[in-house]
């Protein structure tokens, strides 16, 4: 996946499910935020061309979504 400062960025992502340790943080023109509240917050992705993804962020990460772009920080990811 490319990176942009930093992020990775997909826009790949068919369905993205966040679970409890997330919070919403803004939504504005197209552009949505989410906070990871806690370590080990997961985001289960559904991503065109490859295995569903689990990612596994740490507290206070952020993941920018644009559009059905998704702006992510470094974390761990596990297909499953």
């Amino acid at each position: 996946m490319p990176t942009s400062r930093g992020f990775t960025v997909s826009n790949r992502v068919l369905l993205a499910t966040f679970d409890k340790k997330w919070k919403r943080q803004r939504v504005s023109d197209g552009h949505v935020v989410y906070v990871a509240t806690a370590n080990h917050a997961t985001l289960t992705a559904i991503v065109r061309g490859t295995r569903n993804q689990k990612l596994i962020f740490k507290k206070g990460q952020r993941i920018i979504v644009v559009g059905g772009t998704f702006h992510s920080p470094p974390h761990t990811r596990v297909f499953l």
